[in-house]
C-alpha cells in the first residue's frame, strides 16, 4: 500500500479512500503492529521539539491515528485522507488543506510524504506556515537516503532553509527546515 500511495497523485488517493476507507484502515492496522517493534517512534521524537514551544500551532499532515496530538499540548490541526471516528481529524488531500494562509507555526510530515506530487505538499506547507515557521519531516531511511540531496533542494525551492538533517537513526531520517 505504501508504494501504491507513493506513486499515485494524492488527490486520486484521497478520492479512492473516501469512497472505500477499508484500505486506509488496513494500512494503519499494519502500521500500528510494525510500530511495536521499532526502537524509536518518529512522532515521539518530533514531539520533543514541539514540546519546547507549547504556544505553537501545529499542522500534522497525514496524521494517521492522530497520535502526535496526544503527545503534545499544542493546538493541532490534524489532517489525513480519512477522519478516524472519534478523532479531531480533518479528511482531505494534504496538498490542499482547509487552513488560511500563514496560520500555523509548525508543519509535520511524519512518515507521510506519500504521493507522486509531494512537491505540492511543500508548496502547501509554505502557504499555511507563518514567516519563520518550522517544517518537520521524518521518513524511512530506505526511502530517502539515496535522494536526500534532491529532497533538500526540493524543500528549499519552496522557500525553506534546511536547519538540520538527522541521519544517526538506523531506521529514519529527520529533516527540520524553516520558512524564510
Amino acid at each position: 500500500l505504501n508504494k501504491k500511495w507513493s506513486i499515485s497523485k494524492s488527490e486520486n488517493t484521497f478520492i479512492r479512500l473516501k469512497n472505500d476507507p477499508s484500505e486506509w484502515y488496513y494500512y494503519h492496522t499494519e502500521y500500528s503492529e510494525k510500530r511495536k517493534k521499532w526502537t524509536e517512534i518518529p512522532y515521539i521524537e518530533i514531539s520533543k521539539k514541539l514540546k519546547e514551544r507549547p504556544e505553537w500551532i501545529v499542522a500534522d499532515m497525514g496524521c494517521g491515528e492522530n497520535l502526535l496530538s496526544k503527545e503534545i499540548n499544542n493546538k493541532v490541526y490534524a489532517f489525513d485522507y480519512i477522519a478516524k471516528d472519534g478523532e479531531d481529524v480533518i479528511a482531505c488531500d494534504m496538498s490542499n488543506v482547509p487552513l488560511n494562509d500563514k496560520m500555523v507555526d509548525a508543519v509535520v510530515f511524519c512518515l507521510s510524504l506519500m504521493g507522486s506530487n509531494t512537491l505540492d505538499y511543500f508548496k502547501e506547507s509554505s502557504r499555511i506556515l507563518k514567516p519563520y515557521g518550522n517544517l518537520f519531516i521524518c521518513e524511512p531511511r530506505k526511502k530517502v537516503e539515496n535522494r536526500l540531496e534532491i529532497l533538500s533542494k526540493q524543500i528549499e525551492s519552496y522557500g525553506f532553509k534546511i536547519i538540520e538533517i538527522k541521519t544517526d537513526s538506523e531506521q529514519f531520517i529527520y529533516i527540520e527546515a524553516q520558512k524564510r
